[in-house]
C-alpha cells in the first residue's frame, strides 16, 4: 500500500475515533440533528448500528466498522453485542439484541450492519419476522460475510 493511501487510512481511523460517541452530540450540529437536511426534511446520512453475537466481538465489531467507514453517508450509531447464546435460549437471552430491536422502534437508527445473517438469526422464520419488523420501521440490514443489504432486496422487491 503507498504511503499516501495508508495516511489517508490512518486520518480516517483517528477522526472516526475522536467522532462523539452514541448519545453525545458534536459541536457543530448543536442547531440541528446530524445528517438531516432541514430544508428537504429528509435524512441525508444513515445511523448505522453494529451487531455482534459470539466470541469473536472484536473482530466482528472491526470490520462491520470498516463497512460503515467505506460508505460516506453511513454513520456509528451505537454498537450491541451479545455472548455467543445456545440456540434454545436464544430468543430471551439476547439482551443486546433486544435493546437494539427497542432502539430502532423508536427511530433511533436507519440501519443494521452485522458480520452475517447466522450472527444476525439462527432460524429462518424469526429471521424473517424481525427483517419484516424492521423494514416496517424504515430499518434496513447489511450482511457483511454474504454482502447482502436489505435495502436494495426491498427496492428491488418494489419495482417488481
Amino acid at each position: 500500500m503507498d504511503a499516501s493511501v495508508q495516511e489517508l487510512l490512518d486520518l480516517e481511523w483517528r477522526m472516526f475515533d475522536a467522532a462523539p460517541q452514541a448519545g453525545q452530540r458534536s459541536a457543530q450540529f448543536e442547531d440541528r440533528e446530524e445528517g438531516f437536511d432541514m430544508a428537504n426534511a429528509v435524512r441525508t446520512v444513515s445511523r448505522a448500528a453494529i451487531y455482534c453475537r459470539g466470541g469473536s466481538h472484536e473482530a466482528q465489531g472491526r470490520l462491520c466498522k470498516e463497512e460503515i467507514l467505506a460508505h460516506e453517508n453511513w454513520t456509528l450509531a451505537d454498537t450491541y453485542a451479545d455472548a455467543e447464546i445456545p440456540d434454545s435460549q436464544m430468543r430471551d437471552s439476547r439482551t443486546a439484541f433486544n435493546r437494539m430491536l427497542e432502539d430502532c422502534r423508536k427511530g433511533k437508527l436507519d440501519k443494521i450492519v452485522t458480520m452475517s445473517v447466522s450472527r444476525f438469526a439462527r432460524n429462518l422464520p424469526d429471521g424473517l419476522a424481525i427483517l419484516r419488523e424492521l423494514a416496517a420501521a424504515g430499518v434496513t440490514v447489511h450482511f457483511v460475510k454474504e454482502s447482502i443489504n436489505t435495502e436494495s432486496l426491498l427496492a428491488q422487491a418494489v419495482r417488481e
